[in-house]
């Protein structure tokens, strides 16, 4: 079985840098791009701190 597991993505309300210069949300999107190569993958599983302060806009 091949699971693959994303934790602490702490997307943001708005779509833009947070205080660190990061754009969670393109950093998401980049990474999901890339692993939609894989193959073969049982299970996705989300973890942690999804949204980076709970609201319901992230």
């Amino acid at each position: 079985m091949r699971i693959l597991h994303l934790s602490d993505t702490h997307v943001e309300k708005t779509d833009a840098p947070n205080k660190y210069g990061v754009n969670a949300t393109d950093s998401l999107r980049l990474m999901l791009a890339e692993l939609r190569h894989l193959r073969a993958v049982d299970a996705i599983v989300v973890t942690g701190g999804i949204a980076d302060d709970g609201a319901v806009e992230a």
